[in-house]
C-alpha cells in the first residue's frame, strides 16, 4: 500500500518572518567573522609630500637638491616664486629635486590623473650677489669691494643717503649724478634702492633739457653756486634743494639715460620707462642742441680743454674770460672748445640704450633716429680722433688753437679709452686700445701701482690748481679705468690679461687698508737727497727736556718733575726721514731747548745767527700752556739786506701739545698732497706722568731763497704760553715730501663699483641682456684664472632677479661642467675653453646631445650654446 506525501505549505506571513531572520543571522554572522579581520588591516594613509630634512634657517639657495618623499599617486609639479611650473614628472616614492626658478615662496604639489590637488609642501628660495671660488681670491675680492661700496662715506647706512624732495624719498649713493651712476654698475647687485634718485634729476630737468650735476641738502642761499653759477643759467633752487651744473661738462645727460636703463633693468617696471623716457629724449637731445655743448664745425660733442670728462679746465686761458673761478666757467662764443673722445663714444653707447628702451615701448622711430644718431657720432669721432693706437685726448675745434702743454695730446692715453672698450667700439680699434695698455704696463714709471692711469704721460703744468703731477687725474692710478680695462679685455679676447688686472687690484686693495680707493698716486721718482745742515742749539737754550731744570733753567715746559721728555734720544737723530742734533741736558748745564714765552722766567723772543742760503728748514717743536689762544708762536727769516718775513705757528695746524700726539698736517687731512709747509709726527714716547708723549717735526720753505740769510728768530705770543724748538736743521733743497701712496679725488665706491662690474659681467661672464635676467648671456670665463671649482650668484635686490651657476672643470675627463638656472626665460651661454682647446666633442643635458657651436675671440675659443630657464640645467662639454 502506497503512502502519500504530504507537504505542508507556510503562510506568507511566515516565510517574510523566516526570511527576515535569515538576513539578520547572515549580518550577525558576516560581522563576527569579517569585522574582526578589518579591524586588524591598517586604512590607506592620505596622499602627502614631505621634504627631507630641517630647512636652512635663511631659507634654500638656488641649485641646492631637495629629497622630497611622496606618498600617493598622480603627477608631482613644481611652482616657482611667480607660480611657473618648472618641474612635471609622474609621482614616485622619492623625488630629487634641483632648485631652480624664481625667488620667493615654491610649492611642491602631488596632483591626480584630473589634475586636483591632494597633497602639498613649500619652501623659500632666496639668492644673494656671491662669488665662491676654489682659491677664495676672487670671493675676497667682492667682499673687499662690497665693504668699500657701502662704508666709504661715515654717516651714511651701508653707502646709501636719505634725500627729501617733492613729498618723497629718495636714495643715493653720492649727490652727484655722474659718481652715483658709476657707483650703480655695481650697487644694483647689492641694493635695491640706486634707481630711485633718477627721478629727482628728471623732476628738476631744466626747460631746455639739461640734468644738473648735483644737488645739495646742506646749501643755504648766498653760497658759491648762487655767486659764480647762477648768472650763467648753471645753478637753481628746486623745493629747497641747491642744483648746480659744472659749466664745462658734457657728459651728465648720456650719463642720465645710462642710469635710467639700469634703474629699468634692475626691476623690470614699465612704469619707470613711461616716466622717464621723454626726459630723456629731451636730456640727449639738449646735447646736440646747445651751442655750450656742440661743434656744429665737428658735428660731435664739445667742451673746454680739460682733462679727459674731468670738470676743471686749464686755468691759464680760462682765467682770461673769467678772472674768478676761470677753471670752472665757460663762455659759448669765446672759449676754445675742442672734442674729447669720451664725450662722443658715452654719448652713442647711450643714444644706443635709448633706443632699446624705446622699443620696449613700441615707440620704434623714436628708436631708429637715435641709433642713426649714434652710427654717425662714431663715424664722426673715428675721422676727428683715432689714432691708429687709441683716442686722441682732445682735438681742437679751430685748427688754429695751439695748446703748448707737454707732450701733448697726440702721446696721451686717458682714461675714456677705457671706458670706449665696453660702449660698442669695434673690435679692431678695442684690440689696439688693449695693446696700448699692455705695452704702457710694460714700461711703467718708477713706483706706479699699475698701468691704469687717469692720463699719460701727465700734464706737468696747468691743472696745479686742482691736480698736481702724477695725483688724482692728472696721472693718477685709477680703479675705475682697471675695471673698464679688464671687463673690455674679457669681452675681447685679453682674458688672461682681464684676470691678470684683477688679482692686481685685489693686491692693491690688501695693500691699503682693506678697500678700494679712488685713485693711487701714479708714480714716485726718486729725486736727489738734500743736503742737510744740523744746528747746535746749546748755546742758544734755555729750557730742560727732563722734569729737573736748574737755577734760571726751567724744567720740560715749567712742569712738575714727573712730566718730562727724558726718553728722547740725544745726539744724531734721524726723526720721520729727517736729521737732527738734539742737546743733551746734562752736558749743558740742563739746557736743552730753546723755548720763547711771555713768562718772566723764559726769554720772549731767540735769535740764531745763520748765514747761507737754504731752501727750507726744519724744526722739532711743540707748544704748551695756549689757554684758549691758537697763535703758539712765530718764526722769522732774516736777510742780508734788512728784510723779514714772517712764518706764524697755529696750535692744532703746524704744531701742537706734547700729550697725546695725533696731528696731522694739512695735506694729511684733506687726503691729498699739498704745498709745504709740512708736519709730521717725529717721536713718540711716554714718561711718568703720560703712556704718551711726543714732538713733531715742521717744515718750511725758504720764501726768499735766493737772498743771504743771517739768522733765525723764534717768538713767542705775550701770555704764559711756551714755545719750544728741540731741533733745527737747514736744507738745500725746498722740501720734499714724498708722494702718499693713495692719492686723493672722487668717491671709493666709484672705484669699487666700477671693478665690481668687471668681477661679475667679465669674469663670471653674467650680463643682463633683456631686465631682471629674462634673457641673460652666462659666459664664466674662469679658465683664463686656472680656477677649476666656481659657485656664484648674481642677483637684483630690486625685483629678486638672478642668475646662479656652479661651474666645474675636470681636467682627467677633459670636460666642463655647468649647472645654472635663474628666474628668467633663457639663456645664451658661451664657455670660455681652456687654453689651447679649439675643439669641442660633444655638449651634453641629462646625458642628450645638445646643438652647440665654436666661437673664436681673436685667440681664444668659447662653446656656445642655448639654455631654456628657469628650470635647473646641468651640461657638459667634452673637448
Amino acid at each position: 500500500m502506497f503512502r502519500r506525501r504530504h507537504t505542508q505549505r507556510q503562510s506568507p506571513v511566515l516565510t517574510g518572518r523566516v526570511a527576515r531572520l535569515t538576513a539578520r543571522a547572515r549580518v550577525v554572522l558576516w560581522a563576527l567573522l569579517v569585522l574582526p579581520a578589518v579591524a586588524c588591516t591598517p586604512l590607506p594613509e592620505p596622499p602627502a609630500v614631505e621634504i627631507e630634512g630641517p630647512a636652512p634657517f635663511e631659507g634654500y639657495r638656488p641649485l641646492d637638491r631637495l629629497v622630497v618623499h611622496i606618498r600617493g599617486q598622480g603627477t608631482v609639479s613644481v611652482e616657482d616664486g611667480k607660480g611657473r611650473v618648472y618641474l612635471r614628472e609622474p609621482a614616485q616614492p622619492l623625488v630629487h629635486l634641483q632648485i631652480g626658478g624664481a625667488l620667493g615662496r615654491q610649492r611642491i604639489q602631488l596632483l591626480s590623473k584630473e589634475g586636483r590637488l591632494q597633497a602639498e609642501a613649500s619652501f623659500t628660495v632666496v639668492a644673494e650677489t656671491r662669488i665662491e671660488d676654489e682659491s677664495g681670491r676672487m670671493g675676497s675680492l667682492l667682499d673687499l669691494l662690497v665693504w668699500t661700496m657701502r662704508n666709504w662715506i661715515p654717516g651714511l647706512t651701508d653707502g646709501v643717503g636719505d634725500l627729501h624732495f617733492q613729498g618723497r624719498h629718495f636714495a643715493y649713493y653720492v649727490h652727484w649724478l655722474r659718481d652715483h651712476v658709476h657707483t650703480l654698475k655695481g650697487m644694483r647687485y647689492f641694493d635695491a634702492q640706486g634707481g630711485e634718485v633718477l627721478e629727482v634729476f628728471r623732476q628738476a630737468q631744466r626747460a631746455d633739457g639739461m640734468i644738473w650735476d648735483f644737488f645739495r641738502k646742506e646749501a643755504r642761499p648766498g653760497n658759491f653756486y648762487d655767486t659764480a653759477f647762477e648768472p650763467l643759467g648753471y645753478s637753481r633752487w628746486v623745493d629747497g634743494l641747491l642744483f648746480a651744473r659744472m659749466p664745462v661738462e658734457n657728459d651728465v645727460e648720456y650719463l642720465f639715460v645710462e642710469g635710467l636703463h639700469m634703474a629699468w633693468q634692475m626691476t623690470g617696471d614699465q612704469a619707470v620707462l613711461d616716466r622717464n623716457l621723454d626726459a630723456a629724449i629731451k636730456a640727449l637731445d639738449y646735447s646736440v642742441q646747445s651751442p655750450a655743448r656742440w661743434s656744429r664745425r665737428r658735428r660731435l660733442l664739445k667742451r673746454a680743454y680739460t682733462i679727459d670728462s674731468w670738470d676743471f679746465q686749464q686755468a691759464a686761458v680760462s682765467e682770461k674770460l673769467f678772472p674768478r673761478w676761470g677753471s670752472l666757467l665757460i663762455d659759448p662764443q669765446r672759449t676754445r672748445f675742442g672734442i674729447m673722445h669720451g664725450d662722443n663714444t658715452g654719448y652713442a653707447a647711450a643714444c644706443e640704450l635709448l633706443a632699446e628702451m624705446l622699443e620696449r615701448v613700441e615707440r620704434v622711430a623714436d628708436a631708429e633716429r637715435f641709433r642713426d644718431r649714434a652710427a654717425k657720432i662714431r663715424r664722426r669721432l673715428d675721422r676727428v680722433s683715432w689714432l691708429g693706437s687709441h683716442y686722441r685726448h682732445w682735438v681742437p675745434e679751430l685748427r688754429t688753437t695751439r695748446r703748448y702743454l707737454a707732450p701733448g695730446e697726440r702721446a696721451q692715453i686717458s682714461l675714456s679709452n677705457a671706458y670706449a672698450l665696453n660702449r660698442g667700439v669695434d673690435a679692431e680699434k678695442a684690440e689696439a686700445i688693449i695693446e696700448t695698455y699692455l705695452e704702457l704696463r710694460d714700461r711703467l714709471p718708477q713706483g706706479s701701482p699699475g698701468e691704469w692711469y687717469s692720463i699719460y704721460p701727465p700734464f706737468e703744468h696747468g691743472f696745479e690748481e686742482h691736480a698736481g703731477v702724477w695725483e688724482y687725474v692728472n696721472g693718477g692710478v685709477l680703479p675705475i679705468v682697471a675695471g673698464e680695462l679688464a671687463r673690455g679685455a674679457f669681452r675681447h679676447g685679453y682674458e688672461a690679461y682681464g684676470a691678470d688686472i684683477l688679482e692686481r687690484v685685489l693686491e692693491l686693495g690688501l695693500a691699503h687698508g682693506h678697500q678700494m680707493h679712488f685713485a693711487y698716486t701714479g708714480a714716485h721718482p726718486s729725486g736727489d737727497a738734500p743736503e742737510y745742515t744740523l744746528v747746535d742749539l746749546a748755546p742758544y737754550a734755555t729750557m730742560d727736556l727732563g722734569g729737573v731744570g736748574a737755577e734760571g733753567v726751567p724744567s720740560w715746559m715749567a712742569g712738575p718733575p714727573d712730566d718730562h721728555l727724558d726718553e728722547l734720544p740725544t745726539g744724531h737723530q734721524e726723526f720721520a726721514g729727517v736729521p737732527f742734533l738734539i742737546t743733551d741736558p746734562a752736558q749743558n748745564e740742563r739746557r736743552a731747548v730753546v723755548a720763547v714765552s711771555g713768562r718772566a722766567d723764559l726769554p720772549s723772543r731767540v735769535q740764531i745767527p745763520v748765514e747761507s742760503k737754504p731752501k727750507s728748514l726744519y724744526v722739532l717743536h711743540s707748544t704748551g700752556f695756549n689757554g684758549n689762544a691758537k697763535l703758539a708762536g712765530s718764526i722769522s727769516w732774516n736777510y742780508a739786506d734788512g728784510s723779514q718775513r714772517t712764518q706764524y705757528l697755529v696750535r692744532g695746524s703746524n704744531v701742537a701739545h706734547w700729550w697725546f700726539p695725533e696731528l696731522k698736517g694739512k695735506w694729511a687731512s684733506q687726503g691729498r698732497h699739498e704745498e709745504p709747509p709740512l708736519v709730521e709726527l717725529a717721536w713718540r714716547g711716554k714718561n711718568d706722568a703720560s703712556t704718551s708723549v711726543g714732538l713733531y717735526w715742521y717744515g718750511l720753505n725758504n720764501p726768499e731763497p735766493d737772498k743771504e740769510l743771517t739768522g733765525l728768530t723764534f717768538e713767542s705770543p705775550q701770555d704764559a704760553s711756551i714755545y719750544a724748538v728741540v731741533g733745527l736743521t737747514l736744507a738745500s733743497q725746498p722740501l720734499h715730501r714724498p708722494l702718499p701712496a693713495v692719492s686723493y679725488g672722487g668717491p671709493d665706491n666709484w672705484a669699487a663699483a666700477a671693478v665690481t662690474q668687471a668681477l661679475i659681467e667679465g669674469l663670471a661672464g653674467v650680463v643682463d641682456q633683456s631686465a631682471e635676467f629674462q634673457d641673460v648671456e652666462i659666459a664664466p670665463r674662469w679658465a683664463a684664472t686656472g680656477t677649476g671649482q666656481v659657485s656664484a650668484e648674481v642677483c637684483y635686490p630690486g625685483s629678486g632677479g638672478y642668475v646662479a651657476y656652479h661651474y666645474l672643470h675636470d681636467s682627467g675627463s677633459r670636460s666642463l661642467n655647468l649647472s645654472l638656472t635663474g628666474s628668467g626665460e633663457r639663456a645664451s651661454v658661451r664657455m670660455l675653453l681652456p687654453r689651447a682647446v679649439q675643439q669641442v666633442v660633444g655638449v651634453y643635458l641629462n646625458e642628450q646631445p645638445v646643438s652647440f657651436a665654436v666661437e673664436r675671440v681673436r685667440d681664444s675659443f668659447y662653446v656656445t650654446f642655448a639654455a631654456a630657464l628657469p628650470r635647473a640645467q646641468n651640461f657638459r662639454i667634452y673637448y
